[in-house]
C-alpha cells in the first residue's frame, strides 16, 4: 500500500472543513473570554476576584469545548465523536502555542514550562476532549436523525 492510499484510508470519512470550525468555534470563545476577563479583573488582584477568574476560566473553558464539540459534530454529520474530540485536541494545542507566546513574550515560560503545568494541561485537555466527543456524538446524531 502507496503512502497516499494508507493516508487515505486513514482519514476516511474525516470532514476536515467540520474539525477546522469545531476548532476555531473553541480558540473564538477561548481567546475573546480571556482577553474580556483580563479588562474586568485588571488592576484586581485580590484573591476573590482572583477566584472568581479561575471559575470562570474553567467554566468557560468547558462550555468552549462542548461547543466546538458539538459543531465538528453537527457539520460533519457522522463521527461526531471523533471529530469533536480532534476539535477539541488541536483547539488545546492552539490554545498552548498562544499562552507559550503569551507567557514567552512576558519573560515567564519557567512558570509554565514545569511538570506542574503540564499535568495540569494534560488533565484539562483530556476533559475538555471528553466533553468535546460527547458533544459532538450527540451533535451528528441529531444532524443525521434530522438530514432528509
Amino acid at each position: 500500500m502507496t503512502d497516499a492510499a494508507a493516508n487515505s484510508v486513514a482519514t476516511r470519512g474525516l470532514d476536515p472543513r467540520a474539525i477546522a470550525l469545531g476548532a476555531a468555534a473553541i480558540l473564538a470563545i477561548g481567546l475573546s473570554s480571556s482577553y474580556v476577563m483580563q479588562q474586568l479583573f485588571l488592576g484586581s488582584p485580590d484573591t476573590a476576584n482572583v477566584r472568581l477568574f479561575q471559575l470562570l476560566s474553567t467554566a468557560i473553558g468547558l462550555v468552549s469545548h462542548a461547543i466546538g464539540g458539538a459543531t465538528a459534530g453537527l457539520v460533519a454529520r457522522r463521527r461526531g465523536a471523533v471529530h469533536g474530540g480532534i476539535a477539541c485536541l488541536l483547539a488545546s494545542l492552539g490554545g498552548v502555542v498562544v499562552t507559550l507566546v503569551m507567557v514567552g513574550r512576558q519573560g515567564q515560560l519557567s512558570a509554565i514550562l514545569n511538570i506542574a503545568f503540564v499535568a495540569q494541561w494534560l488533565i484539562w485537555v483530556l476533559l475538555g476532549m471528553a466533553i468535546g466527543v460527547a458533544a459532538g456524538a450527540i451533535a451528528a446524531r441529531v444532524a443525521a436523525a434530522a438530514k432528509p
